[in-house]
């Protein structure tokens, strides 16, 4: 019990820290920056060295978000299967379309319909962790460059997508153009300006760069696990169309 008591007591404490740090940390979003010419210099460059023209020609990627959250995204064909506790859920991204498994039983309507929104919510999270650098041209997005304690950042805006439109995010770039963090200012965080790493890089085959770690306050380290890409869905060690029910419900 006077164990149980201390890891409460430590919990609380862990919390406070947080939030209060939260408190200290907290930001109003830059203005002043200027869009045009040099924010999509600055854009085109954190793209290029990340090997954004490789990533076009990969039809299938793999990851898991935090160890919690497993996915399989074809591309290509936009279908995403996503795996967390005994669900198995398959979706269309921007579409309400799918199918719903608990461990191998399909759900009813209602709860389907619940875990499909589920399931596209944390794909459209968890996959901007991925590959944010690669959308910073997407519909609906705004850049500029700022002048962020006297060192120009690239701030980006998206207005529309995503489950969130509206979240900011602005970049700190090395000198080659490879992202060393940002900051946010997201909906789904009270605390403006919170600042996450994006490091330890690593080259898959085709030479597309990403970062599967990205350090932040406390607990809020994230880590990308088990990434892997490929052309054809036997190089995911799959024996036959993943996606196999999306294609037949929708015919």
């Amino acid at each position: 019990m006077k164990i149980l008591k201390r890891l409460v007591l430590l919990v609380i404490i862990l919390i406070a820290i947080i939030v209060i740090a939260g408190i200290v940390a907290n930001e109003s979003l830059p203005t002043g920056g200027e869009s045009g010419e040099e924010a999509d210099k600055m854009a085109l460059k954190m793209e290029k060295a990340l090997g954004k023209e490789h990533w076009h020609d990969i039809q299938y990627v793999q990851w898991t978000f935090v160890g919690m959250h497993h996915f399989l995204w074809d591309k290509h064909r936009n279908m995403v299967r996503g795996k967390w506790g005994q669900n198995t859920v398959y979706i269309t991204p921007g579409t309400s379309k799918g199918a719903a498994f608990i461990e191998t039983e399909r759900v009813d309507e209602n709860d389907e319909g619940v875990l499909i929104k589920s399931a596209i919510d944390f794909f459209n999270n968890d996959m901007f962790w991925l590959i944010a650098p690669y959308k910073t041209f997407d519909e609906g997005v705004t850049r500029e460059v700022v002048d962020y304690e006297g060192d120009n950042r690239l701030l980006v805006t998206y207005s529309s997508g995503g489950s969130t439109p509206g979240d900011s995010y602005l970049w700190k770039l090395a000198a080659d153009g490879t992202p060393e963090s940002y900051k946010m200012w997201v909906q789904i965080i009270p605390i403006g300006g919170l600042e996450l790493t994006w490091e330890r890089y690593y080259t898959l085959g085709n030479g597309v760069r990403m970062s599967h770690f990205h350090e932040g306050i406390g607990p809020l380290d994230l880590v990308i696990s088990d990434v892997k890409v490929g052309y054809g869905y036997e190089e995911m060690n799959c024996e036959k169309d993943p996606f196999k029910i999306l294609i037949e419900e929708s015919e």
